[in-house]
């Protein structure tokens, strides 16, 4: 028979990795030079960061990526690699000048 008491601590799993925001900065602008760099930033640890475009097209892998010529509308997306897959993401979108 197994004996339970109310003042044991049962083990909480808490997936830390999970992110719950991605923020993009410079967010504050819609006007950029070409090459001026995106950075992205999530509250997961530890996480893979990717870029992709509003097709779902790759742009660049890890927290930076450059500014194209002409309009762009990028995401960035924070998955958590522990535990149970998920998933934050983040949108700018802009105009590269030059």
């Amino acid at each position: 028979m197994l004996k339970c008491h109310s003042n044991e601590q049962l083990p909480t799993i808490l997936y830390a990795d999970c992110p719950t925001s991605v923020n993009i900065a410079p967010s504050t602008s819609a006007v950029f030079m070409v090459g001026d760099q995106l950075g992205c930033m999530s509250n997961g640890h530890p996480v893979n960061l990717s870029w992709t475009d509003t097709t779902g097209a790759f742009v660049a892998t890890g927290n930076t990526t450059t500014v194209p010529a002409g309009e762009f509308h990028y995401f960035c997306t924070a998955v958590g690699t522990a535990g149970s897959p998920c998933i934050a993401r983040a949108n700018i979108s802009g105009f590269g000048l030059g």
